[in-house]
């Protein structure tokens, strides 16, 4: 059985017709007769391949791969479609004439979970014709091995070892039944001379591995950033925490750290071998959207019409972000998986929002009113602002961008108006923590950059997605993770929110330039201990979550111990189960491949606006009058005007958003001594005390 693939349809009378559009390009391409005797040997130029559903897809996939028929059942969380159809045939017919596998493409457009999935149904074809059960025991035809920048040849080693006793165990099977080797990512490591050997001689280290053991591996592209894209990552929080000329992460002058992924490049002897998985263009992008939604959407109630909708909102926001030209252009199928978790996640917690947002809004406490939307609008709105929004930099043009489209059965919206129902989410939940606790935070301003760090936390603890927040020092990053901290504690909350939350153990690590690899590692040992003594985790009552807290000084480290952080997060996420929790905090910018293992937020500095509100409220609203107010006003313009001249310098540091903070509260605590009274002298005296030591 074949199944071919044309690109183009020849109708019954020979004219050949656009795949797409059936448009005839030209009449009378083909003689009739020969026509018929092609169709006699199976070329199907008639059939219109797109229009498969994943059933017949499969079906012809069962047939090629000569599969048991009735006996495969492709995996639930997996969509077929002509595209990936096409690219297990392919993969196929190399392993069938023993030729190695190399898979290029971006990262999350499908590569690993297309060979997992291949692998499983001929798996399962295999083990359906076993007639005793006992002799399938332990089979398995796939052995990955997740390659990260700390892989050592030892343990390249061994997986082939394991590889070569699986593989007796599958001929024991079934003789034609072929193991594969996976080498995920493997231009990662600089071991990966020793892979090449493994897969162009099919040696290791000049010993002979089983002939029945196949390879395959998927490798990222190696390219630099443009110099306009460097030059933002430098400038994201206070920039790199060492010098281009000091990194010990290098491939000759290059900085990995200056390339789209930090890769290798490939050995001469590789190329030949490089497929091109390709990126997806916007319709497949689209259809693979529309099959995520149709097998994850948590209800059935949506109707088809906001399913469609839904559909061209997500890829819209997909699209306007892979336009961008900074490291928010890297987007792919995760993100879209992401969505769908997080939007579920706010349709099950839609009433009781709705709840403490009403109660705040009736109470007068809160300053951000949410609109009368339904369940679904509000559950995509808000699935924008954590997987999409916080990501920006120039977030009101994205959301004006958005906005576009918003069209029936979706109310109609500005860019603004979103920001505003993001907004006010966020804040239901901050309030529910300053207020509603049970725990004291004296002094804090409920501005943007805690607001949004507080829900970007919460969110990913209960979804199990890793965090990474990179701003600068005084964006409210660590006392986020405090009050956080001090606030989710389950069944025992004093919030009718966080009792529909799980109670988190957090356990911290403060990374630095001398941090190792296994001190990260035992972190989420640690983690991982803790579930298994703790009954509770099941049923995601209580969920241990790992803070790694400056991260950013242990990236350029000459111990490398990021290196090891890129499987520890995809282990967490590679199963069904439920995950660990991950924050990554940074003052430093951060390697964009990290930051796309998951969600992360990048913290501008605030405009002179934010500032003003921020520093009235640590003030204090039983002290302020107007004469304070305008003095507290000056301070700030004044702040902003000597920040934005030294932000030129390598001084910034001394004049961050901390010591304007101090400022604001030393100004405070003398008003309070002079009983509502605040000098010129104080003011002074502030200064002098918060940004003494400048030339």
């Amino acid at each position: 059985m074949s199944f071919t693939f044309m690109g183009f349809i020849i109708d019954n009378n020979g004219d050949l017709r656009d795949v797409v559009t059936n448009e005839v390009k030209k009449e009378k391409f083909m003689g009739t007769d020969l026509l018929a005797r092609l169709n006699r040997y199976r070329l199907p130029f008639e059939e219109d391949l797109a229009a498969y559903t994943p059933e017949l897809l499969m079906e012809k996939l069962t047939q090629v791969l000569n599969l048991r028929e009735g006996r495969v059942i492709p995996a639930a969380d997996y969509q077929l479609t002509l595209d990936n159809t096409i690219k297990i045939l392919a993969i196929h017919m190399r392993m069938r004439a023993n030729i190695p596998v190399v898979i290029m493409g971006e990262t999350g457009c499908g590569k690993t979970r297309l060979i997992e999935f291949m692998c499983d149904i001929i798996k399962q074809s295999n083990l359906s014709k076993v007639e005793d059960n006992d002799k399938g025991k332990g089979v398995n035809n796939l052995i990955s091995l997740r390659v990260h920048g700390g892989i050592t040849s030892q343990r390249i080693a061994e997986t082939i070892r394991k590889a070569e006793v699986q593989a007796d165990l599958n001929c024991g099977v079934n003789s034609d039944f072929k193991t594969i080797v996976f080498f995920d990512e493997a231009n990662a490591t600089s071991e990966i001379d020793l892979i090449t050997e493994i897969m162009c001689n099919h040696t290791i280290k000049g010993r002979k591995i089983n002939t029945s053991i196949r390879f395959i591996a998927a490798v990222n592209p190696y390219r630099k950033h443009t110099p306009e894209m460097i030059k933002r990552l430098k400038n994201a929080g206070l920039g790199y925490q060492t010098a281009d000329s000091e990194v010990f992460d290098k491939i000759g002058e290059i900085p990995l750290r200056e390339l789209v992924y930090r890769v290798h490049p490939l050995p001469p002897s590789l190329k030949p071998l490089i497929w091109d998985f390709g990126a997806m263009d916007n319709e497949t992008e689209k259809r693979y959207i529309k099959l995520i939604i149709e097998s994850r959407l948590a209800t059935a109630s949506i109707n088809e019409a906001f399913r469609a909708k839904l559909v061209d909102i997500i890829s819209g926001c997909q699209d306007i972000l892979r336009k961008r030209t900074d490291q928010c252009s890297f987007v792919s199928l995760r993100d879209v998986n992401r969505f769908i978790e997080v939007f579920n996640w706010f349709l099950r917690m839609n009433a009781i929002f709705t709840e403490r947002a009403e109660e705040q809004a009736s109470s007068g406490t809160s300053q951000y009113n949410t609109n009368d939307y339904p369940a679904v609008v509000m559950a995509t709105i808000n699935a924008i602002g954590v997987c999409y929004y916080v990501r920006v930099s120039s977030r009101e043009d994205y959301l004006e961008k958005v906005a576009e489209y918003f069209e029936e059965p979706f109310p109609r919206v500005t860019g603004k108006a979103l920001g505003q129902d993001i907004a006010a989410t966020q804040m239901v939940l901050l309030h529910e923590m300053l207020h509603k606790s049970g725990v004291s935070f004296p002094a804090v301003a409920e501005n943007g950059a805690l607001r949004e760090n507080v829900f970007m936390m919460v969110v990913c603890i209960e979804l199990g997605i890793p965090l990474f927040i990179v701003g600068h020092p005084g964006s409210s990053k660590s006392l986020a993770k405090l009050i956080v901290k001090s606030c989710l504690s389950g069944d025992n909350s004093s919030s009718p929110l966080f009792e529909h939350l799980c109670q988190i153990h957090m356990i911290s690590f403060q990374c630095s330039q001398q941090s190792e690899a296994e001190g990260i590692e035992r972190v989420f040992l640690s983690a991982k201990r803790y579930i298994s003594q703790n009954s509770n985790y099941k049923n995601r009552r209580v969920v241990p979550v790992v803070v790694l807290d400056e991260i950013g000084l242990a990236e350029d480290s000459k111990k490398m111990p990021l290196k090891a952080l890129h499987s520890l997060l995809e282990d967490d996420g590679s199963s069904g189960s439920v995950k660990v929790g991950f924050i990554g905090i940074s003052n430093w910018s951060l390697d964009p491949a990290k930051m796309n293992r998951g969600l992360y937020v990048t913290r501008q500095l605030p405009d002179v606006e934010e500032l003003k509100e921020t520093a009235l409220q640590i003030f204090g609203s039983e002290l302020r009058t107007e004469e304070i107010e305008e003095q507290l006003v000056n301070v700030t313009n004044i702040y902003k005007e000597v920040y934005d001249e030294f932000c030129l310098t390598d001084t910034k540091s001394y004049i961050g958003l901390r010591d304007f903070y101090c400022l604001v509260k030393y100004l405070r605590r003398k008003t309070q001594d002079r009983q509502g009274r605040l000098t010129l002298g104080d003011i002074q005296n502030g200064i002098l005390r918060n940004f003494g030591g400048i030339n």
